[in-house]
């Protein structure tokens, strides 16, 4: 994968580029997969159909082609031979079971990397989650600073004795006269 950045002096563009692991492990497994699937392909056709070979030039031809050409080899001209596909058979089996063991091996590996993204991932989290905490830490606090500062400068210096008496008076006698 890459990222793209753009030089802003000069207007162009630098790629960053990385490898992803899992994404490369999981093609690697759909790689494995079909040639499984073809291997499995292969040993049905040589258990089900007949081939024949040319003795001199090793050509190999399904029964329907040589049946066209009337098992007779179109390079040299010689009669055509059935062939033993027990051996083919048996290499391919062998070829179909090592890539089993291999796509077992991919499999282990993508879990192993997938198993590492999640505690990575969660490790993030816990990193982000302390982040906000703290934060929000500080935020309480910048309020509690804000509101004693307002409380300061907000403070009117109470009155003298005298001063609560007139006005506790004057009231009285705005009730008094309504």
């Amino acid at each position: 994968s890459f990222t793209r950045k753009k030089d802003k002096r000069k207007g162009w563009y630098t790629y960053f580029w990385k490898i992803e692991i899992v994404k490369a492990l999981e093609f690697l497994r759909e790689s494995l997969l079909k040639k499984i699937e073809n291997t499995e392909h292969q040993i049905k056709s040589r258990e089900t159909k007949r081939f024949y070979v040319c003795p001199r030039c090793h050509i190999e031809l399904s029964e329907e082609n040589a049946l066209i050409n009337n098992f007779t080899c179109n390079e040299c001209g010689s009669v055509l031979e059935i062939k033993d596909n027990s051996k083919v058979i048996k290499d391919l089996r062998r070829s179909k079971e090592k890539l089993e063991r291999d796509l077992k091996i991919v499999d282990e590996e993508i879990g192993k990397e997938r198993g590492k993204d999640e505690k990575k991932r969660t490790k993030d989290i816990k990193k982000e989650e302390k982040i906000r905490l703290k934060e929000a830490d500080i935020k309480k606090k910048l309020r509690k600073k804000i509101r004693d500062q307002l409380k300061k400068t907000q403070k009117v210096p109470s009155k003298s004795k005298k001063e609560k008496k007139t006005s506790k008076t004057k009231k009285k006698s705005a009730k008094k006269r309504r």
